[in-house]
C-alpha cells in the first residue's frame, strides 16, 4: 500500500473514531504501515486517551499538541 493510500485509510479511521467517541486508536496494523504523517483531522478527537503509532513512519507528532487525554 501506498502512503497515499495509508493517509486516506488515516483519515477514515479518525472520522469512524469521531463519531464513535473513541478513546483508542490503533494503526499498528495494515493498511496503515506506509502512514508518513497524521491527517489533522486527528485533532478533532478529544476523547482520545490512546493512540499507537507502532510500525508506521510517523515522525512528526505536532497534530497532536492539543490532545491532553492522551497517556
Amino acid at each position: 500500500m501506498s502512503a497515499a493510500s495509508a493517509y486516506k485509510a488515516a483519515k477514515a479511521a479518525i472520522a469512524k473514531a469521531k463519531r464513535e467517541g473513541a478513546e483508542h486508536l490503533n494503526f499498528d496494523a495494515d493498511p496503515f504501515r506506509e502512514l508518513e504523517s497524521l491527517p489533522p483531522e486527528i485533532a478533532g478527537l478529544s476523547g482520545l486517551q490512546r493512540l499507537d503509532l507502532d510500525n508506521t513512519q510517523v515522525s512528526n507528532l505536532a497534530a497532536l499538541a492539543g490532545l491532553s487525554g492522551l497517556q
